[in-house]
Order: structure tokens, then C-alpha cells, then sequence
């Protein structure tokens, strides 16, 4: 019983740490509702945005290993590796900051691409191994997985939109069950300010 109380004294005293901050958890659930509103009514643009992030984290790390490669023996680095990795990180985001269109284009098509043969391979895998287990219902998800990675390479750009659309979906969920959160937080910092 001991245990039960201490737990429930915790309990309390976490729920009063989250309440004075109620209003971040709001912040966050409203980010999250516009992000998710974002991607699903104009998902072209969100995936320029996250290239565009995408070719800032490849500058600023290509220009860290730069620093790196000079550093050498300091970093416990190799040079020759740091260098080559800083000059590759600092031409993709020079080429994603010059044509921000046409990389999100080749990198989003490169990343539908990797997913559809991915799921062709696990298709395949989860195909052979219903047969070998004699188990129908693996035959049926490989064959799925088959035919959903060949919708996928046969239409990536669409599928790429489709995924962005869902991620909003997702971010919309989200969001609202923060902002919803946040209000429940800010009832109980209310009840403990009377107890």
C-alpha cells in the first residue's frame, strides 16, 4: 500500500511540473496542427521545405568536417576522410540552396525509389517464407507488399505526395491531441494552485 501512495505522490508531483508549462505543450500541439494542415493542402511545398532543411544540416556538416580535417590529430580524425565528407556535404547543400526545385524532385524520387524496392524485397522474403511455413496469410502480405512497392516505382512522385499528405494526417492527430493535452494540464495546475 506504501508503494501505491508513493506512486500516486509522484504522480502529482509530475503532473504539477507539466502543469506551469501547460502553455508550451499548446504551442506545440498548435505547430504541429499547421504543420500537419501544411502538408496536407500543399505537399509540394512541404517537401521543398524539408529539402531545403535537409541542404542546411549537409552545408553546416560539410563545413564542420571541414574544420575537422584541418584539425586532424586534435579531432582524432582522419583528414583525408573529414575532408572528403566536408566537401561532399558542402556541394549537396550549395546544389540543394541553387536549385532547391530540382533537388527535391531527385531526392524525394530517390527516396520513394528505395522504399518501393524495399517493400518489392520484403514481399519477396514474406512471399517465400509463406510458402515454406505453408502459411496463406504471409503469401497474401508478400504478394501486397509486391504489389504496393510496384504502384510505388511505377508512380513515385505520387506516392511521394501521398506519403507527405499522410505525415499530415498524422501531424494533424497529433497536434490536436497536444492541444487538448495542454488544456487538461492547465485544469489541473488550476486545481493544485487551490488545493
Amino acid at each position: 500500500m506504501e508503494n501505491l501512495t508513493q506512486e500516486i505522490v509522484l504522480d502529482k508531483e509530475i503532473v504539477a511540473s507539466f502543469s506551469k508549462v501547460w502553455w508550451i505543450v499548446l504551442i506545440r500541439g498548435i505547430l504541429a496542427l499547421i504543420l500537419g494542415l501544411y502538408a496536407i493542402f500543399s505537399p509540394g511545398k512541404m517537401l521543398v521545405a524539408f529539402v531545403l532543411v535537409t541542404g542546411a544540416f549537409w552545408l553546416m556538416d560539410g563545413m564542420i568536417f571541414l574544420f575537422a580535417s584541418f584539425a586532424g590529430k586534435a579531432t582524432n580524425t582522419n583528414p583525408w576522410w573529414a575532408g572528403l565528407r566536408a566537401v561532399i556535404g558542402i556541394l549537396a547543400g550549395i546544389a540543394v540552396f541553387s536549385q532547391p526545385v530540382l533537388s527535391t524532385v531527385f531526392i524525394v524520387w530517390l527516396i520513394v525509389i528505395i522504399l518501393g524496392l524495399v517493400t518489392i524485397i520484403s514481399g519477396v522474403q514474406e512471399f517465400i517464407n509463406g510458402i515454406k511455413l505453408k502459411k496463406g496469410w504471409l503469401v497474401a502480405g508478400g504478394i501486397f507488399y509486391i504489389l504496393f512497392g510496384i504502384i510505388v516505382l511505377h508512380t513515385p512522385l505520387m506516392a511521394a505526395a501521398v506519403m507527405a499528405r499522410f505525415i499530415g494526417i498524422i501531424a494533424v492527430i497529433s497536434g490536436v491531441s497536444l492541444i487538448l493535452f495542454s488544456f487538461l494540464l492547465r485544469k489541473a495546475e488550476k486545481e493544485i494552485e487551490v488545493e
